[in-house]
């Protein structure tokens, strides 16, 4: 297993409050100068092809690859070691409200993060951070979130980075360490469906059992992990890394959970109590590797 620190961190803030004609906040942290674009109304079917057929290292190239088939631009320049919140929106001038019925053909908002300086970084570092959002409109009312998170390494590859769930129902996404088993490899072959209501698909190589499907099913059906797990999601967009202290494990009940279980995704064990069982506590699953959670 290889550790792989991610420097770069985007989230949504007052996801109550955003929509196409307010805009959206974003917060974002960077432990390295980057830039932030933002493209509102990209095209789906462009948008899947380009991630699985070049990497998005810089803004031209990512733009090139989806032939500027986008409705509008924004570009912030991010400074080392900040956190800032940014509003994006789309001008009155574009007199756009509004993306259309379902099937759609263009997701809301797409925010691409890449870092500045990337010729002495390792292979595996990562270089780039791909977010898509979807913003309420008139016609899909469900509220602001983010869909899909994708990260780019120095190397090229592309993994989709998934949620991390606690034994507290927190959902906990890698901000500064991630290991690369929970970046999923995106697979080159797949191709985006307009069946999809909203473009809600996930890029996907590994498969999963029945239990599992069950688990990412809300996530299918428009509802992110921190709805599927019973967390408000006005709050939870804001405290998704704060205040998250290790709790305790849920066989012993007294040392802190930190251990995350594999492939299920499940932090409920301390160090001790993982060599003791075969199957996760939380779901009954059979896990086959586990890494350390870091807090």
């Amino acid at each position: 297993m290889v550790k792989v620190r991610n420097p770069l961190f985007l989230d949504i803030i007052s996801a109550g409050s955003a929509g196409i004609l307010g805009g959206v906040h974003l917060k974002v942290c960077c432990l390295e100068s980057c830039l932030l674009n933002c493209y509102w109304g990209c095209e789906i079917l462009r948008l899947h092809s380009a991630l699985s057929s070049c990497s998005f290292s810089d803004s031209t190239i990512f733009e090139n690859a989806i032939e500027q088939s986008f409705l509008y631009k924004q570009q912030f320049t991010l400074a080392k070691g900040n956190t800032e919140i940014h509003r994006v929106y789309l001008p009155e001038t574009l007199e756009v409200t509004d993306f259309g019925e379902a099937p759609r053909q263009r997701y809301p908002l797409v925010a691409l993060v890449t870092s500045e300086n990337v010729q002495n970084l390792d292979s595996c570092a990562i270089v780039s951070l791909l977010a898509i959002i979807h913003v309420p409109d008139a016609h899909m009312k469900l509220s602001c979130r983010i869909l899909h998170r994708y990260l780019l390494t120095q190397s090229g590859r592309i993994y989709y980075l998934q949620c991390l769930f606690k034994s507290t129902s927190n959902a906990v996404s890698g901000r500064d360490e991630v290991e690369e088993e929970e970046m999923k490899p995106v697979n080159g072959d797949e191709e985006a469906s307009s069946d999809d209501p909203i473009g809600m698909r996930e890029n996907e190589v590994q498969s999963r059992s029945p239990r599992q499907e069950k688990e990412m099913e809300a996530n299918d059906s428009g509802q992110n992990a921190e709805e599927a797990l019973g967390i408000d999601s006005e709050d939870s967009e804001d405290s998704l890394y704060n205040g998250l202290e290790p709790k305790d494990c849920v066989v012993c009940q007294g040392a802190p959970v930190t251990m995350v279980l594999l492939p299920c995704r499940h932090a409920c064990l301390c160090r001790t109590c993982v060599h003791l069982v075969q199957h996760c506590p939380m779901c009954r699953a059979h896990f086959y590797k586990m890494f350390v959670l870091e807090t």
